[in-house]
């Protein structure tokens, strides 16, 4: 799976598959972009923190009932996700 997010990586930001292999969150040895708790991803995005099903590819916001609860997936940044995934369908961004 980190091969996967390592190569959309490599494709988004333009860099070598091999680079993008290395980039790390402070978190430990999590792809770019992706975060073991909820508090360091906070303290990385500017804009609403999701939590990624890393097998669907669909992202769940912050007071619903899969965020940070399914068997695979990170914290992300909506942007970041966005990039990777798509929004659960029921869901909506908070305040909106």
């Amino acid at each position: 799976m980190r091969t996967i997010f390592a190569t959309i990586a490599a494709l988004v930001l333009g860099i070598g598959i091999a680079e993008a292999q290395t980039m790390a969150s402070p978190a430990g040895n999590m792809p770019a972009g992706e975060y073991k708790t909820e508090a360091d991803a906070k303290a990385k995005c500017s804009s609403n923190v999701v939590w990624l099903n890393s097998k669907s590819h669909v992202y769940h916001f912050a007071g619903t009932r899969d965020y940070g609860h399914t068997k695979s997936g990170a914290y992300m940044c909506q942007p970041d996700a966005d990039k990777v995934g798509r929004a659960a369908k029921n869901e909506k961004a908070p305040g909106k």
